[in-house]
């Protein structure tokens, strides 16, 4: 199995006492959930041809952490046997589109704008460089349908 190779590969994923793979998301990417102990990483193994990309959402992620968004903390990136390799650490919860509706109006309306606090933070960064939104989310729709 490719994953245990990768994880051979971490120094820091030895010992490992549970692995799960995640099946949500819109990325082609394979994503799993290790732990170690008490404490749970995010593996995200893509194919090489998305090696920029995913290099520069992991310095992006680091950039966010600095400013203090509440995010994957972005631990190690590498490239391994034709894939590349992000570890980061674990949020633990549930996504919001999947419970947002049990909350009260004022609720949903407190965590819009915590939502919007972080949003703030993030819309400080510089962008890498400009990207075409429209052709990239036509691309991530025409994954889906594959």
């Amino acid at each position: 199995m490719i994953i245990d190779n990768v994880i051979n590969n971490i120094s820091s994923l030895k010992g490992y006492s549970l692995l799960e793979k995640i099946d949500k998301g819109y990325s082609p990417d394979e994503k799993y959930i290790v732990t170690i102990g008490q404490t749970k990483y995010f593996i995200r193994l893509s194919d090489m041809k998305y090696h920029e990309k995913r290099k520069i959402e992991f310095s992006l992620l680091r950039e966010l952490e600095k400013q203090g968004v509440q995010t994957h903390k972005a631990i190690e990136y590498k490239n391994d046997a034709n894939l590349t390799v992000m570890l980061l650490s674990y949020i633990e919860g549930t996504p919001a589109g999947e419970i947002i509706k049990n909350f009260s109006n004022m609720e949903q309306f407190t965590i819009g704008l915590a939502a919007g606090k972080e949003l703030r933070k993030i819309h400080q960064l510089q962008a890498p460089h400009p990207m075409n939104w429209e052709a990239e989310q036509r691309k991530e729709i025409q994954l889906l349908f594959k």
